[in-house]
Order: C-alpha cells, then sequence, then structure tokens
C-alpha cells in the first residue's frame, strides 16, 4: 500500500488582489530598465 503526499499545502490567508498600476502613454510615459545580474547568459537573454 502507497500514500500520497500532497505537498503544496493548504494557504491559510486570504487571495488578496494586486491593486497598483502606472500609466504608460502620453506626457507621463514610464521607462522601465532591465539589468544582467551576472548569472551565466543573462547578457545573452536581455538582448533577445
Amino acid at each position: 500500500m502507497s500514500d500520497y503526499h500532497n505537498l503544496a499545502g493548504q494557504v491559510t490567508l486570504e487571495v488578496e488582489p494586486y491593486t497598483l498600476s502606472a500609466s504608460v502613454t502620453g506626457s507621463k510615459e514610464i521607462s522601465i530598465g532591465f539589468l544582467a545580474n551576472g548569472f551565466p547568459d543573462s547578457e545573452n537573454f536581455l538582448v533577445c
């Protein structure tokens, strides 16, 4: 006989939606920067 265990566990916190946002059009455009973190091929990933 085999016992199976669900490793996902149970959620004990209430789900809270993420409500933050930023406008990316018009005169208040934002810039997004990406940084190579030094892991192997991180620079190649940014070039794609």
